[in-house]
């Protein structure tokens, strides 16, 4: 079991590392996390200094993500909107980023919400935060 200093340490390597995220460092000393169901799926759910919201999703299927990956983008940005966040990240963790990009890049380039505060990475799974 992770102790919550060393979840909270993984994090911040995670948002600063492959999410590239530029917070500063009185952003990161707030940071909540828990598994979430969203749109049937499980996910850890980072919110980050009352900024930024993070939905971690873990897929290596192409097909799921097609099913799921509007709906998980949909919820995250109602929910960045409803609480008040300036930005939403929604982050694929997988172990098969060769496959998966193109059909990520797809979806997202014709989601009709997308706007400037929304993103979408593709991390590889060895350099997420584990989360069970």
């Amino acid at each position: 079991m992770i102790d919550s200093d060393d979840m909270r340490h993984s994090l911040i390597r995670f948002l600063r590392g492959p999410l590239g995220c530029g917070c500063p460092d009185e952003v990161l000393r707030e940071i909540a996390w828990q598994p979430q169901q969203v749109a049937g799926e499980r996910l850890l759910r980072i919110a980050v200094g009352g900024r930024l919201l993070v939905y971690l999703w873990p897929s290596d299927d192409p097909r799921r993500l097609e099913e799921v990956l509007p709906a998980l983008l949909t919820a995250g940005r109602s929910e960045r909107d409803r609480e008040g966040f300036n930005r939403f990240r929604l982050a694929v963790a997988t172990g098969d980023k060769v496959r998966l990009e193109p059909v990520a890049h797809r979806l997202f380039s014709r989601w009709p919400d997308r706007d400037a505060e929304t993103y979408l990475h593709l991390v590889d799974r060895g350099h997420a935060v584990v989360f069970g």
